[in-house]
């Protein structure tokens, strides 16, 4: 099931002063390619899987997602540290508790990073986890 249209639509609806949300197919690809901060980046991270269950034809199998948000922000500001800190639970209050389809589990939080710290601007790594289960074969479920 995908996630990251769903999770960038959140974040660019829920804080609007994110000047640039998208994705991006790595960290480093999130870091250079951002032109203007705050800027949110979506990465799916990771996939486990139950092992499957067969229901007729189907076989049924609970998998649960990792995405990260990875977060740029801008450090030439008086209050930089606050705004570090403040991008991280804005971040989180967008996406904990929000349910990214009728599929899913409610979002949950996993892991804060900051990953970098540059003479103007700092990146935080949000991870949240969601879990749906998933149907193959012959019928949808």
């Amino acid at each position: 099931m995908i996630l990251g249209s769903p999770v960038r639509d959140r974040l660019a609806a829920l804080l609007p002063a994110l000047r640039e949300v998208g994705g991006a197919s790595s960290v480093a690809d999130a870091m250079e390619h951002a032109r203007t901060l705050p800027a949110a980046y979506v990465l799916p991270v990771a996939q486990t899987a139950t092992r499957g269950a067969r229901i007729g034809g189907d076989l049924r199998q609970r998998v649960e997602s990792t995405i990260a948000v990875l977060c740029g922000v801008d450090l030439r500001g008086p209050d930089a540290q606050d705004d570090v800190e403040a991008w991280r639970d804005a971040i989180k209050e967008a996406l904990v508790g929000w349910r990214p389809s009728a599929a899913h589990d409610l979002v949950q939080f996993e892991q804060y990073d900051l990953l970098s710290i540059e003479p103007q601007a700092a990146w935080l790594q949000l991870r949240f986890v969601t879990a749906a289960d998933e149907y193959t074969g012959t019928s949808s479920g």
